[in-house]
């Protein structure tokens, strides 16, 4: 897919494609798969902004009941958003899914967010 999108771009006139980082902004195997593509490497700046109060708690809620079933700690610490930390212990094998899955629109939240899109 990569280089499907580096060739996209290089049809257009472009000549920079930005990968982006590893998983929350740490130097992880994410960050270091991506890093082999080239030696050019930037700073970067994240942006951590909650517009809707309610729909982040009720998410974070969503999770703690979540990790609480099955038997795990939520301790999101720094991670943003925190309704997508990982739980501790959460392995998976490859094609599969996280014990702790939540989808995008999990069910408990009092109106479908889908709607907001519209």
């Amino acid at each position: 897919m990569i280089d499907d999108v580096r060739r996209w771009a290089g049809d257009r006139g472009y000549n920079a494609l930005h990968l982006g980082g590893g998983r929350g902004g740490k130097e992880d195997s994410l960050f270091k798969f991506k890093a082999r593509f080239s030696r050019l490497h930037h700073s970067f700046c994240t942006g951590r902004f909650i517009l809707d109060e309610l729909a982040y708690s009720e998410l974070c809620e969503v999770r703690r009941r979540r990790a609480a079933e099955l038997g795990m700690p939520f301790e999101p610490g720094d991670f943003f958003p925190a309704y997508r930390a990982f739980l501790a212990e959460n392995r998976c094998e490859p094609g599969t899914l996280p014990r702790d899955y939540i989808p995008a629109t999990p069910e408990g939240l009092p109106y479908d967010r889908r709607a907001l899109l519209k």
